[in-house]
């Protein structure tokens, strides 16, 4: 009889734990849609302000700064306004980039885990799920996303070439990452066994 009530115990724990991976997967949908506009702001805007008179530019530039909420005051990379969770804040598109790899990740290691709890409930396998690493696989995906990310920039597009990123190779990629976060950390284990030992 304990050993039943243990077993509906679990099964309630990791209901939760799947609503719990629903509301986070909710809530960072919620903040890719209000970083989105940082990383698809073109820098052709604050380039174009350089080439416009003096007379002129101030109007031009708080036009630009009030229609597209991109503000050119870091001259040819501009930084756009967005609205995380009440705060306004300037974000570069590098800027929204990292927090974007992050977030994609983060969602994809959520739906694997949701995932995971769905088929495990469907053959009645709950009792061999990690509770701890369903709700840290997002974390840890945000983190392997975000290296990555860095990892594709510094061999495939350097600093200087930041105008031409096309984000949704990155984000598709970070995606990714964040569904088989698991077996990339066991991966990277198993590379990293013959330079540090066990």
């Amino acid at each position: 009889m304990a050993r039943k009530d243990t077993s509906v115990a679990r099964k309630g724990a990791l209901a939760l734990v799947g609503l719990l991976l629903v509301a986070i997967a909710g809530l960072l949908i919620d903040t890719t849609i209000d970083v989105w506009p940082s990383i698809g702001v073109h820098s052709e805007l604050c380039k174009r302000s350089q080439t416009i008179p003096e007379a002129d530019r101030a109007e031009f530039l708080e036009t630009v700064k009030r229609a597209g909420k991109v503000n050119c005051k870091f001259g040819d990379l501009p930084v756009t306004r967005v609205n995380l969770g009440g705060t306004h804040t300037f974000l570069s598109a590098d800027q929204g980039l990292f927090a974007m790899a992050a977030i994609m990740a983060a969602i994809g290691a959520a739906l694997r885990s949701l995932l995971s709890l769905g088929l495990a409930f469907a053959a009645r396998t709950e009792d061999k799920l990690s509770v701890v690493w369903t709700l840290l696989r997002p974390v840890m995906a945000a983190v392997l996303g975000v290296a990555v990310y860095m990892l594709l920039r510094t061999f495939f597009q350097p600093a200087a070439d930041l105008i031409r990123v096309n984000p949704y190779g990155y984000l598709s990629v970070a995606l990714l990452v964040g569904l088989f976060a698991d077996r990339l950390l066991l991966w990277l284990g198993e590379g990293a066994r013959p330079l540090f030992g066990r």
